[in-house]
């Protein structure tokens, strides 16, 4: 059972073949979404890599997608291994029992302010930057909002760069990564979990969110 069609995938898929057993691929995600991680031009860099990825499919033996979305992606790169749906899920338990004011407490947010919340890491392909311009439009017309990002990534001066040029720096908080058991507590503190990216298969922060009872856009 692999995981990706690079490195480790190119392992398990020729240890399968080497010992004739079955090989099944869990189709995390749509790698072409991520080539400008690429250095080569971006279309060309695209095909390339929905082509390679097709072909590892076929030949597997079977394919899990996350969603009937990822299968009719799969289908329409004319893969022809039959492919299952399996969504991935959360346990709701441990979710329970969190400190709804944590956030607040935690980074001086004012008692009477809304909290908009993003879970993710901050990279090109979260679509932040179009968060960040929504929230500026949000703050205009709801002064009693904030937004806050929880994570890391090569995108964090850039954004909070972008964050002063609108004018809602103070608005906006970075809380770097947080473990799990504190997560918890900001989706708990959270009243809207806002999510800009275009590019998941199946985001688990979204159930996560919805787990803990939080509306989600």
């Amino acid at each position: 059972h692999v995981q990706s069609p690079f490195t480790m995938g190119r392992v398990g898929q020729h240890y399968a073949r080497k010992h004739n057993i079955p090989l099944v691929f869990t189709y995390h995600t749509q790698y072409d979404q991520y080539v400008h991680y690429v250095p080569l031009a971006g279309d060309l860099a695209r095909d390339i890599t929905i082509k390679y990825s097709a072909k590892f499919c076929n030949n597997c033996d079977h394919i899990v997608a996350p969603s009937c979305e990822i299968k009719d992606f799969l289908i329409s790169c004319n893969v022809a291994t039959p492919i299952t749906v399996v969504p991935t899920g959360v346990s709701l338990n441990k979710f329970n029992g969190s400190d709804s004011r944590w956030l607040y407490k935690q980074y001086g947010i004012a008692a009477n302010k809304k909290i908009l919340l993003f879970v993710g890491r901050l990279t090109k392909e979260k679509n932040l930057e179009f968060l960040i311009h929504a929230f500026k439009d949000i703050h205009h017309k709801r002064p009693d909002t904030v937004l806050v990002l929880t994570a890391r990534g090569p995108l964090e001066q850039a954004l909070k760069e972008l964050c002063g040029e609108l004018g809602v720096r103070e608005e906006v908080i970075f809380t770097g990564a947080l473990p799990f058991e504190t997560l918890v507590h900001a989706y708990h503190s959270a009243d809207l979990f806002v999510f800009s990216s275009m590019t998941e298969t199946q985001g688990l922060v979204l159930l996560e969110a919805m787990a803990c009872g939080l509306p989600v856009v």
